[in-house]
């Protein structure tokens, strides 16, 4: 397992030291998420840019794993009603939510560390300049070993989270569920 504060504070740089080419939430080409292509096409609205990134992972799913009714009126709800009540928060009371490029498929499989000098490596990266804080859904998977609680500890030191902070953990979990597992099936699409 990676260092906690190595990571952490190697993410922090590259989210603070990054700046979209054109200020949008997105990336100039398609990323994958292991062998799933992502949405990634540029949005001015970071509330848009998300909605559009779930929403191709909904679609991918249904044609994956056939439709569902309940999860479909539920996903529906989520982009309606949840995704802009958390997301649009972020840019109210003169707030904004700036773009960072984030590595997006960040766990323990994706890092590894020197044995020569302990250094931490990230690497298969399924990027785009997103809201920094999206980095850490994948850490909130019971699967990953990288969901102990000291790595997003450790990350807030290095990144405060974005106001209104009492809802971090509300976002966090909306992250989370935009993670594309879909070789995994059904077990994991239930939980």
């Amino acid at each position: 397992m990676p260092d906690p504060n190595q990571l952490c504070k190697k993410l922090a740089h590259l989210h603070k030291e990054s700046q979209s080419p054109n200020g949008m939430f997105g990336f100039h080409i398609n990323t994958c998420q292991g062998r799933s292509p992502q949405n990634v096409a540029w949005e001015k609205s970071w509330t848009t840019f998300f909605a559009n990134l779930l929403q191709h992972v909904i679609a991918m799913d249904f044609d994956l794993n056939v439709y569902w009714e309940a999860l479909d009126t539920v996903e529906k709800r989520l982009i309606s009603h949840v995704i802009p009540r958390l997301l649009d928060a972020l840019e109210k009371d003169g707030h904004t939510v700036k773009s960072f490029l984030i590595h997006a498929d960040l766990w323990e499989g994706n890092s590894g560390s020197s044995l020569e000098n302990g250094g931490i490596y990230i690497f298969d990266a399924a990027a785009f300049y997103a809201h920094n804080e999206m980095e850490a859904g994948d850490w909130r998977c019971c699967y990953n070993k990288i969901s102990n609680k000291v790595y997003t500890s450790t990350h807030h030191r290095y990144c405060d989270p974005s106001e209104p902070e009492a809802e971090w953990d509300d976002r966090n979990r909306l992250y989370s569920i935009s993670v594309n597992h879909l070789t995994q099936g059904m077990a994991v699409r239930q939980l």
